[in-house]
């Protein structure tokens, strides 16, 4: 071990070299994408960090033959073959080759992919803040300032000291001041409602407590509530349940006590009132959430401006909107979708077990928490269904969708799309599907449940984004379900076993780079050979082109064992390494010396 700690300070200064070599590199550089100021410092250090570890092996492997043949020449007694000694330095050389090779294996696997997609998202931003100044600019062009404020802001999100941005930024507001408008004007916010906590079937609830509720209303004289919990009890209620029918006729005595007061109203303003929350009450129940929302949001609004209240407008705006809800989506909700995206062009097929093929394509995805539970905005959702002949059923499309994980009963949850949205205040506003080939009902449209697990989902988002982006870990995972996503199991796995197998690679060169420092060694107490000042500096560039030689040969290997073979390419990778292994350590401890 102490011929290892010798060697050290030299692996250090080489590997100190060839970062400094990287850094000048990638400086010398022209950068290859389009940037905006604030992120090219950040590329380039990236970058610089990705060239060092790829050439790292050459790097480490340089400084173990050149720090061995000095270290070798220390030793003036002739050493036999399968000697003892060889055996020591073996022991230190190996634990020292597994220092680095750990080394390289933290970075290779837990860096090089983090800075793999900060580049991506640096690229992406850059776009963001473009295409959103460029949008700025149209909505000014046209006169519409209120978007083009909220299009620089989201520009501003991107880069907050951005001098066109904020000059631009003054302008719109100079402009909105003349004209006195405002897009945060008092009443005239809108948001994401919280509605999480309220729920149209409450988890857990049995026909005995919805019946106790329906009473507990009943005494209170909230007829509508009688109603509505009476007719939940009836639908949790089976066939041979005797509480079915008491429950029906307690749902029908609240309803005859919600005619009666319509027709016991005299004013006509009061009448008008009653018969519109009574029609809304019958969507509501009818289990058309969008007219009973418009109906009960329309009640609301009036109620703000008479500065009356009724508490059944409230309840049931509350319960039509969570029913909404679990069928479309609000336009508004998608206004900063385009701004902050998490991932772009993903483009995936889900082969059901029923013997469907879908292929799902999705331009844009931005992700979002919403009371601890997944949201997904998607923009340009396109979708396309194909029977087991493959024969196309039908082909969707539609501009925004929204997506969350979705369970049913006791099953795994799987992600659900909402492809309708509709705006909160207009009725006329309604965004749905257009069928581009084949034929769906509408109602179907409106929403699809992907057949695939949730907890899936993120894996086939980033192999889109490339499989150098994935850790080893999220390879193996991904490697056999693959091909139902579209993606081939065989290219996974060659991928994986070619990442896996590097830091063996960079072992078995390591301890042929020892051998390599025994062989030329510098003679005894002789600390210069003239021609290692023109060898010394082409080392590390002689061992990358070797070792990627190397990994170049390693993976056309790797790539016939998986085709030949997929169940069996890891143990015949394990195999050749092995061997490999084994093969170097015996070479270098049968060298000796004269």
């Amino acid at each position: 071990m102490q011929e290892a700690r010798k060697v050290i300070p030299v692996i250090f200064l080489f590997l100190v070299f060839g970062y400094i070599a990287s850094l000048a590199y990638t400086f010398l550089q022209d950068i290859p994408v389009q940037l905006i100021e604030p992120f090219l410092l950040s590329w380039r250090m990236h970058s610089v960090l990705l060239l060092f570890v790829n050439y790292l092996p050459a790097w480490q492997t340089a400084g173990i033959l050149t720090g061995y043949a000095v270290v070798f020449s220390t030793r003036k007694e002739p050493v036999r073959r399968w000697s003892e000694v060889h055996i020591a330095w073996l022991k230190g050389a190996f634990t020292l080759c597994i220092v680095l090779s750990a080394v390289f294996v933290i970075l290779s696997e837990g860096v090089v992919p983090l800075s793999l997609r900060t580049r991506e998202t640096l690229v992406s931003r850059t776009a963001d803040y473009t295409n959103n100044m460029e949008l700025a600019a149209r909505h000014i062009t046209a006169r519409e300032y209120a978007e083009a404020e909220i299009r620089i802001q989201f520009a501003l999100a991107v880069w907050p000291d951005s001098s066109e941005a904020l000059s631009l930024l003054e302008r719109v507001r100079y402009s909105l001041a003349l004209e006195a408008e405002s897009l945060y004007a008092d009443g005239n916010k809108t948001g994401m409602e919280d509605v999480s906590r309220y729920v149209l079937n409450p988890e857990g609830l049995s026909v005995i407590s919805a019946i106790d509720l329906s009473r507990e209303a009943s005494s209170q004289m909230d007829w509508y509530a009688q109603h509505y919990y009476a007719m939940l009890a009836w639908r949790l209620a089976s066939d041979t349940d005797p509480n079915k029918e008491y429950a029906l006729r307690l749902a029908a005595d609240g309803w005859n006590h919600i005619v009666e007061g319509s027709a016991l109203l005299s004013a006509k303003d009061d009448a008008e009132l009653y018969r519109t929350k009574r029609d809304g009450y019958e969507a509501l129940d009818a289990g058309d959430y969008l007219r009973a929302y418009y109906i009960f949001n329309d009640l609301s609004q009036a109620e703000k401006e008479s500065g009356l209240r009724d508490p059944d407008v409230g309840r049931f705006l509350t319960l039509s909107r969570q029913g909404l809800l679990q069928q479309s989506f609000f336009i508004d909700e998608t206004l900063s979708v385009r701004a902050f995206e998490s991932a772009r062009d993903i483009v995936f097929t889900i082969k059901t077990p029923g013997g469907l093929t879908d292929v799902v394509s999705m331009r844009g995805l931005t992700y979002a928490k919403n009371n601890n539970t997944d949201v997904w905005y998607i923009r340009d959702f396109e979708m396309a269904r194909f029977d087991p002949v493959y024969s196309l059923v039908f082909r969707l499309a539609v501009p925004y969708a929204k997506m969350f994980p979705y369970r049913l009963s006791d099953e795994e949850a799987q992600p659900r799309i909402l492809l309708r949205s509709v705006d909160r205040d207009r009725r006329e506003i309604e965004v749905i599907p257009q069928i581009l080939e084949g034929a769906m009902s509408e109602a179907d449209s409106y929403s699809v449940l992907l057949e695939m697990p949730y907890r899936e989902l993120n894996a086939v988002i980033a192999a889109n984004r490339g499989f150098d982006t994935m850790t080893l870990a999220e390879l193996t995972g991904f490697a056999d379900r693959a091909d139902r996503y579209g993606f081939s199991s065989r290219a996974v796995i060659t991928h994986m076993l070619a990442r896996f197998s590097d830091p063996f690679l960079v072992l078995v060169i390591s301890i042929l780079a020892l051998t390599l420092g025994w062989k030329y060694r510098m003679e005894p107490y002789s600390f210069f050979k003239a021609w290692w000042v023109l060898v010394l500096p082409l080392i590390p560039f002689v061992l990358m082109m070797t070792i990627g030689v190397v990994r170049y040969i390693a993976r056309l290997v790797i790539t016939v064992f998986v085709y030949r073979s997929p169940a069996m390419a890891m143990v015949f990778t394990l195999g050749t390494l092995s061997l490999s292994f084994i093969f170097s350590c015996l070479y270098f401890w049968g060298q000796r010396s004269e």
